[in-house]
């Protein structure tokens, strides 16, 4: 019981500080350029795109995707192999959301930014995309429609993020009698909606930077 509280304790703290990790910032870096004070200034993968070009920023949204989901993936290898009872929830079958949260609070509030981050899109989407996959593909075909539509990135994210979210609290319920999934996902749009508010005050001003 002891080794399992240690295990949960540590595999949280790992999915905050793994997510905290600004990796578009250090891709920056490396090219002698501080995604902090070009473009919108954040340091998030659409920003990377935007200051450092398309290979930059693919790298940047890989990494911030997969921070979100690595935790998750070590979490049920520990499981699947009697390394770790589960002690969040673990009478339901979608409790692996849990360990990826802190990855997106992490790279939201990032401790080695003094709490300052990202908008937590991409990592939000890793933590979907390997809890449920056939919902990741429908927020990503929902997020490339709307930035073809209307260019702009912030809209695309929080729309996608916004039908996920409604989506999940009309299936899981009725199909699979469980709330902790939409909840969470609740939880993360509320927090991504927050981190999007510079980018709605830009929209309605007028000067919202588009993708292209």
């Amino acid at each position: 019981m002891i080794n399992d509280i240690l295990i949960c304790i540590s595999l949280l703290l790992a999915s905050y500080l793994l997510g905290a990790i600004p990796f578009g910032l250090i891709i920056s870096k490396i090219k002698k350029i501080d995604l902090r004070k070009e473009g919108s200034g954040n340091i998030g993968s659409t920003n990377a795109f935007r200051v450092l070009g398309f290979w930059p920023g693919m790298l940047a949204a890989f990494l911030d995707v997969l921070k979100g989901s690595i935790i998750i993936i070590i979490t049920y290898l520990l499981i699947k192999n009697n390394l770790y009872n589960n002690l969040l929830f673990p009478s339901s079958s979608f409790f692996y959301i849990l360990y990826g949260m802190p990855a997106v609070f992490g790279h939201c509030f990032s401790i080695y930014l003094k709490f300052k981050g990202g908008k937590g899109v991409a990592t939000s989407l890793g933590v979907v995309l390997v809890t449920f996959p056939y919902l990741a593909l429908g927020i990503i075909l929902v997020f490339i429609l709307v930035v073809l539509i209307t260019k702009y990135v912030s809209l695309g994210s929080v729309i996608g993020g916004t039908l996920a979210t409604i989506t999940s609290f009309i299936l899981f319920p009725i199909a699979y009698n469980n709330f902790l999934y939409p909840i969470c996902l609740l939880i993360l749009l509320i927090l991504i909606v927050i981190k999007h508010i510079p980018n709605f005050i830009r929209l309605k001003n007028h000067t919202e930077n588009k993708v292209f």
